[in-house]
């Protein structure tokens, strides 16, 4: 039985392999059929910028989708939500957030959001 830590079976590991080709490699192209759509939740947005959102999405008590950054533990998240805002935009203030999809209601710190976006309306 060959020893798996000898010096010999190391290096048997690392030594060149003589490869043959029988043809030579063509570089793929990829074209893609369409463009792709810039994802806006991906991306940190202004504080200015989600405090309108967040202030629309309250006025007109319309779901929004947001980007959300916690951390439980020594674990750091990044969620998305979809929801109602329970109060306007404040600065350096807890937002009442009512998630839509499970009934529960978050209490957000307003530097916990990273982005926003409303949903589309199909016209």
């Amino acid at each position: 039985m060959q020893n798996p830590i000898s010096f010999h079976s190391i290096r048997s590991l690392f030594t060149p392999q003589e490869v043959s080709y029988t043809s030579q490699p063509r570089p793929m192209r990829v074209v893609a059929d369409k463009p792709r759509k810039f994802n806006v939740l991906a991306t940190i947005m202004p504080l200015e910028q989600v405090g309108r959102d967040v202030d629309y999405s309250y006025y007109e008590q319309t779901p929004i989708y947001l980007t959300v950054a916690r951390q439980n533990a020594n674990l750091n998240t990044k969620d998305v939500l979809f929801g109602i805002f329970q109060g306007p935009f404040a600065d350096n203030k807890r937002l009442v957030f009512k998630d839509v999809t499970n009934d529960i209601v978050r209490l957000l710190d307003a530097d916990e959001i990273l982005a926003t976006r409303l949903p589309e309306l199909n016209k």
